[in-house]
């Protein structure tokens, strides 16, 4: 799933990084290594802040694509996590 092309540089960052992060946590969940997967599980929180923190400052625009590119995201999270 490319990622979207965001306004801002700080934004584009912040897709790239959550992008990274969303890809490494399938990759430990299909692999069942559960001591990864539960450090993964617990940045979870660390990264809800840093979204609530960020899109607050997105344009109307960005908020749009972040919001459909994040639930696409967790959609393909949720499917690895229950094959």
């Amino acid at each position: 799933m490319p990622i979207p092309k965001f306004s801002s540089a700080e934004t584009q960052k912040l897709a790239e990084d959550y992008t990274k992060y969303i890809k490494e946590f399938i990759a430990v969940a299909k692999s069942g290594d559960v001591v990864k997967l539960k450090e993964l599980a617990a940045k979870r929180q660390e990264w809800a802040a840093k979204e609530t923190e960020a899109v607050a400052k997105f344009t109307p625009e960005d908020a749009k694509l972040w919001k459909a590119y994040a639930e696409n995201l967790g959609r393909a999270l949720t499917a690895s996590l229950t094959k």
